[in-house]
């Protein structure tokens, strides 16, 4: 494999990395404007999956299971997942920009 084939797989295999970040920030940006806004409510319909939904109530909007692997979910507060999420959202912006670094230094380097 040539140098020059070298660089286009390391070119292919940084963008598709972002591409894939990029989509990843997207959702938990969403994820983190849900649950900003989440609160109680006495009468709604949740979603089930797939257009199933049942009717039910959100009596503490303050307090979320969350799956850390193996089926095992750990209680953990509002307030502190906002903070993870903030820390995933800036560990992906980071890797972003050194991605976007490393491409404008091939790009030079070809021109």
């Amino acid at each position: 494999m040539s140098e020059k084939e070298k660089i286009k797989a390391i070119k292919e295999y940084l963008i598709e990395e972002r591409r894939l970040l990029s989509e990843k920030l997207i959702e938990l940006e969403y994820l983190k404007k849900i649950l900003s806004e989440f609160k109680k409510v006495n009468e709604t319909y949740i979603k089930l999956g797939e257009g199933i939904f049942f009717k039910g109530s959100i009596i503490d909007d303050q307090k979320f299971l969350v799956n850390v692997g193996n089926n095992v979910y750990i209680e953990k507060s509002k307030e502190d997942l906002l903070k993870i999420l903030d820390e995933n959202i800036k560990k992906i912006e980071d890797r972003i920009k050194e991605i976007d670094d490393k491409l404008n230094k091939f790009d030079n380097l070809s021109s």
